[in-house]
């Protein structure tokens, strides 16, 4: 890969990374970080990643420091959202209702929905980037999207 086709790569796949990793990391700075890292990673191994796996390999790498990132701030994230719900006077809007949602989903799940229903990946490109089974990815996706809709409950209790 030369450098012609990497600034290609970068035009093509930067924006949907970005809205990715924006997406579950909820803070601009982390998520120009996953982005910049695995175009970085890419660069650094682009004689060995395959040309035509070149955005699986870009998803799975954003991904997988998405995940990284969510797991060091758990205990911190927990105990911030704990104490923003008990002091919350006023009554959520869908999308911030929506996002608390997404929020609490378990990492996988919540990166399989946003490949689904935010960037419209097929089955098949998200077992690829998070590195599981088509059936997983399925059932997860089933089940992440039930556990949606039991969250919100009623649209009459959003407001």
């Amino acid at each position: 890969m030369d450098e012609q086709h990497f600034a290609k790569l970068v035009d093509a796949h930067a924006d949907g990374l970005y809205r990715f990793a924006l997406s579950m990391l909820h803070e601009e700075a982390a998520a120009e970080d996953a982005v910049q890292d695995a175009f970085e990673g890419l660069w650094r191994k682009r004689n060995r990643v395959d040309l035509a796996k070149t955005k699986s390999y870009l998803f799975t790498t954003v991904h997988n420091h998405c995940i990284d990132v969510i797991r060091r701030q758990r205990p911190h994230i927990a105990a911030e959202t704990a104490n923003l719900v008990a002091s919350e006077a006023e009554p959520h809007d869908l999308q911030a209702h929506l996002h608390e949602g997404l929020a609490s989903l378990p990492e996988k799940q919540q990166s399989m929905v946003l490949l689904r229903d935010y960037e419209g990946y097929s089955y098949a490109e998200i077992a690829a980037i998070t590195e599981s089974t088509l059936e997983t990815v399925k059932v997860s996706i089933f089940r992440a999207r039930r556990a949606l809709r039991a969250y919100l409950g009623s649209i009459e209790n959003v407001r």
